[in-house]
């Protein structure tokens, strides 16, 4: 028979999960959309940029990913943006 503790972990476990897929698919979205506008180099690049950076950075503070691998992943898009606007 499971503990208590057992118990209450398992609960924490399934809570994190889905707040953990919640926010990677937020960040996928976010990162989509801003690839598109900058390869389309539409007008709202730079403000669809911004909006991946704050999901990436929300997901590398909170654990849901690596910080070095949203600072990459944000130094990517950046990197991307400032290419198509030479």
């Amino acid at each position: 028979m499971k503990g208590i503790s057992a118990k209450r972990a398992r609960r924490q476990s399934l809570i994190r999960h889905e707040i953990n897929r919640h926010r990677t698919r937020t960040v996928r979205t976010a990162i989509k959309t801003a690839r598109e506008s900058i390869l389309s180099k539409s007008d709202d690049a730079n403000e669809t940029l911004k909006l991946a950076s704050v999901a990436l950075e929300r997901a590398g503070s909170k654990g849901t990913i690596h910080r070095n691998n949203a600072a990459r992943r944000k130094s990517r898009l950046a990197k991307m943006l400032n290419q198509m606007n030479k």
